[in-house]
C-alpha cells in the first residue's frame, strides 16, 4: 500500500509553496508537509532536492509516524502535533478524488501505529505540551491574553482555562475569534485594538508584539511561543520567557528522551515492517486466486 507514497518535508517555512500539484498539503506553524502517491505525480520528487527532506514508499510512512508521535518535535512527545494532523486530514478536507480513499487509509493506519507508540513509550508526556508549559508558568495568574486564533493557539486554550483563569483571545481574523468565542467562552479582542491591560501574555502566532510593549505592565509573565520572535525585544520590567529558554528548562529531560528514541527505532522499524508484510500478503492473496481457480 504504502510502497508508493511521497512524502515532501521542511521546518524551513520559506520553502514553503502553498498547494503543491499532485500533493496534498499540510501545514503547521512549525512545517511544511507534502503528502503524495508516486502513481499519481507526474513530477519526480527529487526534482525538490535540496528544498525539502524526501522520503518515499515505507520510509516515507515511518516519517510521517515520527512527526505525528511528536518524536521530531523540538518539545518531544507533545501532542498538538496529532491533532493537528487529524484536523487536516479529516475526511471534510481532503481531496475529491481517487487519491482521496488512499489518505484515508494512510490517516487510519498513522493514528493506529500512532496511538501504540504513545500508550506504550510515551506515556505521560503528553504533559509536555505547549499548554502544559505555559500553565505552568502561570500559577497563580488570574488573567491572561493569548495572541493567535490557530490550530496551536486552540490547543493551548484549555490548559489557561485551568485554575479558572479569565482568558482572552487577540488575533486579526474575525471568523476564527468567533469561532472560539463561541467554543470556550473566552474574550475576544482585535490585535489592531489590543490592550493588554494587566493580562499575562502567551504568543501562540507569528505576530509582532513591539507596537503594544509600552502598555504591558510592570512584572507581566510573557509566554514567548515563537521560534522567530521577529526582532521583538522585551524590557526587563517584564518576566519574559522565549520559546528556546523554555526549551533550555527542559534540558535535564533530554537524556531521558534520547533513550526513549533509542527504545523506539526498533518499535518504529517492526511497526513499518507489519504494514509492510500485510501489504505483501494481501497482494499475494489475490495472486494466488488464478492458481486456485485451476
Amino acid at each position: 500500500m504504502w510502497s508508493n507514497l511521497v512524502v515532501l518535508h521542511t521546518e524551513d517555512k520559506s520553502q514553503s509553496v502553498g498547494e503543491l500539484p499532485g500533493y496534498f498539503a499540510w501545514q503547521t506553524c512549525m512545517r511544511s508537509v507534502y503528502v503524495g502517491d508516486a502513481r499519481l505525480n507526474g513530477k519526480n520528487p527529487y526534482d525538490f532536492k535540496g528544498r525539502f527532506e524526501i522520503y518515499t514508499g515505507y520510509a516515507a510512512y515511518r516519517a510521517l509516524l515520527e512527526i505525528i508521535s511528536g518524536m521530531r518535535s523540538r518539545l518531544f512527545g507533545e501532542t498538538e502535533v496529532l491533532a493537528q494532523f487529524k484536523e487536516r486530514f479529516k475526511a471534510t478536507n481532503l481531496p475529491d478524488t481517487a487519491f482521496r480513499a488512499y489518505l484515508i487509509q494512510l490517516h487510519d493506519q498513522l493514528v493506529a501505529d500512532c496511538k501504540y507508540i504513545r500508550t506504550h513509550y510515551l506515556t505521560h508526556r503528553g504533559e509536555q505540551s505547549y499548554g502544559g508549559l505555559a500553565h505552568r508558568r502561570l500559577k497563580g495568574v488570574r488573567s491572561v491574553s493569548l495572541l493567535g486564533t490557530g490550530q496551536l493557539a486552540e490547543k493551548v486554550i484549555p490548559w489557561l482555562q485551568k485554575e479558572n483563569r479569565n482568558v482572552r483571545v487577540v488575533g486579526r481574523n474575525p471568523e476564527r475569534l468567533e469561532h472560539l468565542r463561541e467554543r470556550f467562552g473566552v474574550e475576544t479582542a482585535n490585535l489592531h485594538s489590543f490592550d493588554p491591560r494587566q493580562d499575562a501574555l502567551v504568543i501562540a502566532a507569528p505576530v509582532a508584539v513591539q507596537p503594544v510593549m509600552p502598555r504591558i505592565a510592570d512584572q507581566a509573565i510573557i509566554i514567548d511561543f515563537r521560534e522567530d520572535p521577529l526582532s521583538d525585544e522585551f524590557p526587563e520590567r517584564v518576566d519574559y520567557h522565549s520559546f528556546a529558554s523554555i526549551l533550555a528548562t527542559l534540558e535535564e529531560t533530554r537524556q531521558r528522551n534520547d533513550r526513549v528514541r533509542q527504545q523506539l527505532n526498533p518499535v518504529l522499524d517492526g511497526l513499518v515492517q507489519e504494514r509492510e508484510m500485510a501489504h505483501q500478503e494481501f497482494v499475494h492473496g489475490w495472486e494466488d486466486l488464478p492458481c486456485l481457480a485451476s
